[in-house]
């Protein structure tokens, strides 16, 4: 069937951290509402935020396949109960794990042909309890729809 599968691309993404040893006990959602939770954490939640297509990129394959940019970003949460540096420490080492196993994993199990990591940013909270550090892992692919 032909068209641009966005959700095997989401769930390739998914796939890849999930297989990563070094993020065991981590929980990896799609497109689920970011909760403040400290049961949950560490999480990342997958989002599709836009693509772009290149009229100039196409190749003469034009009106039965299009190249696409998509762009995706992946909200990775650590908290602490004892402090927001805390929190932001182990925020920071989990987006610097996740990366780590993305760049590992160029094509996203084969969902696109070529993936790279493009910045992110970054917030925290905290409530009475717990202290909650969230970042953003900005995701660019590359990949094709085709009409068969």
């Amino acid at each position: 069937m032909g068209r641009a599968d966005y959700w095997a691309i989401r769930e390739g993404i998914k796939e890849v951290l999930e297989a990563d040893t070094s993020l065991a006990g981590a929980t990896f959602l799609i497109e689920a509402e970011v909760l403040f939770s400290p049961e949950r954490c560490p999480y990342g939640i997958v989002y599709l935020n836009r693509r772009t297509a290149q009229p100039g990129e196409q190749r003469i394959s034009a009106g039965t396949r299009i190249d696409f940019t998509s762009h995706f970003s992946i909200w990775c949460a650590h908290y602490s109960f004892e402090s927001l540096p805390k929190a932001v420490e182990l925020r920071d080492d989990f987006i610097g794990t996740v990366e780590v196993a993305l760049m590992k994993n160029r094509t996203l199990n084969g969902t696109v042909r070529d993936s790279w990591l493009d910045g992110g940013d970054f917030f925290d909270t905290a409530d009475e309890k717990s202290f909650i550090a969230i970042g953003e892992i900005r995701l660019v692919a590359k990949h094709i729809a085709t009409t068969t």
